[in-house]
């Protein structure tokens, strides 16, 4: 029974573990794939909240010493040195984006080049991204046209309308997962101007003064 026991407690270590990763970095991140791709050869379940999650049956607990070694292993690196790893690698991020932002701006240049390509590789031609863009801003029918006809010959003003809606979040399908994660979080607090269309801060966003 002792046994038995131990092991609950080593798979509900596990799981937590899985939770704070999910949480800290997100489904899609490298962390949590590598994390979770160890818990696959159990028997495991999806929770609520979409989290992998080991199960604590007869047929888990039989592999009890290796559940007992990895939950050891997870008592080494404390959850309040993983949420350190993760707000120092979100800084990391956010600095690069506001670098990465001001050069842009300052270079007329798009933002994510690898996103912005494969965005552009969904249109069959230039002119359609083009007109994509214009209706994106409002534009319809021949105006639509005639904006894009303007976007398409001025690449700073393409640069700068592309860049507006990309600081908005409205590019995030053709991010990589993990990319993904932290523009979610860190664009939700822009949104477009309905006149200018530019990036404006979300008055709906409340900051967490705890950080």
């Amino acid at each position: 029974m002792a046994k038995r026991v131990k092991t609950s407690n080593a798979i509900a270590a596990i799981n937590r573990r899985a939770k704070l990763i999910y949480n800290l970095y997100g489904e899609g991140s490298e962390e949590y794939q590598l994390f979770t791709a160890k818990m696959v050869s159990y028997d495991i379940r999806i929770n609520a909240d979409g989290v992998v999650q080991i199960r604590d049956t007869k047929q888990n607990r039989r592999d009890y010493r290796k559940l007992n070694a990895w939950a050891r292993q997870i008592k080494k690196r404390p959850a309040a040195v993983e949420k350190r790893n993760a707000a120092r690698r979100d800084k990391q991020y956010r600095d690069f984006v506001d670098d990465m932002e001001t050069d842009a701006g300052e270079n007329g240049g798009i933002l994510d080049r690898t996103t912005y390509e494969k965005w552009l590789s969904t249109f069959s031609d230039y002119f359609a991204s083009c007109y994509d863009l214009a209706t994106r801003e409002g534009y319809e029918g021949n105006d639509a046209l005639e904006r894009a006809d303007v976007l398409y010959w001025n690449e700073e003003e393409y640069n700068n309308v592309w860049n507006s809606f990309y600081s908005a979040g409205a590019f995030v399908e053709f991010m990589n997962a993990e990319k993904e994660y932290h523009n979610a979080a860190w664009y939700q607090k822009y949104t477009l101007d309905p006149e200018t269309g530019t990036p404006v801060r979300n008055p709906d966003f409340m900051e967490d003064l705890s950080k």
